[in-house]
């Protein structure tokens, strides 16, 4: 690059300084739709959560949560390598915003299909997002299955939704 005189020195420093962070306030009267789209069995979704949850608290943001189906459910493939490294990008992100991946249990399957058979009640009583990220965390931080009616129970009543959700769903 120094031979086209595009770089005349071996600074590798900023040209210019950045600005990484976003206003710490922002006023409108109008709040903004942001959609988030989470995967149960995403690292990345799981790492994410933290900082929308934020996005949510700091600005005027009307945050609408819309579950997808993993990539595996959806008759995807993910080569060995790209779903090693995806765990260890999504581990080294998950550090630098801690926001840690610890224990792993994979939700793929029957887990999965029933923590989302609750998503539509609970996001109906306003609990959606912090529905998946309870769902996210147990899965990647505490090696949680999620498809357990125990835990399942536990975490609608976390949430305070006890009566709304177990009566619908029929737990008992």
């Amino acid at each position: 690059m120094t031979e086209l005189g595009l770089k005349r020195s071996l600074d590798d420093g900023s040209i210019c300084a950045l600005k990484l962070k976003s206003p710490d306030q922002f006023n409108s009267s109008k709040k903004v739709n942001l959609t988030y789209y989470p995967s149960l069995n995403s690292p990345y979704t799981h790492v994410s959560t933290q900082r929308v949850k934020e996005l949510g608290e700091t600005y005027p943001i009307n945050l609408i949560t819309k579950p997808v189906l993993p990539m595996l459910m959806r008759g995807m493939t993910i080569p060995s390598y790209k779903g090693k490294y995806i765990i260890s990008d999504a581990a080294r992100e998950g550090r630098k915003y801690n926001h840690e991946i610890k224990s792993i249990y994979s939700p793929i399957g029957s887990p999965a299909r029933k923590a989302y058979s609750l998503f539509p009640v609970i996001d109906k009583a306003g609990k959606g997002f912090e529905y998946i990220q309870e769902l996210l965390n147990a899965s990647f931080q505490d090696g949680i299955n999620i498809g357990d009616d125990d835990f399942l129970q536990n975490l609608v009543c976390k949430l305070g939704l006890h009566l709304v959700v177990l009566e619908k769903m029929n737990f008992q």
